[in-house]
């Protein structure tokens, strides 16, 4: 069997206290991505006012 690649996109909301750094989260890992899989990341903040 070959394995074929899939490109997919993931929304996260987060709410967290401001201890949580995603900024600087290694998301790679964290997903446990191998060899040459890939992930992009951005992260935006909400303003609750606005």
């Amino acid at each position: 069997m070959i394995a074929q690649k899939r490109l997919v996109q993931v929304t996260l909301d987060i709410e967290c206290y401001d201890d949580l750094n995603v900024e600087d989260m290694d998301w790679k890992e964290l997903l446990e991505l191998e060899g040459d899989e890939k992930v992009y990341s951005k992260v935006k903040e909400y303003d609750p006012f606005f």
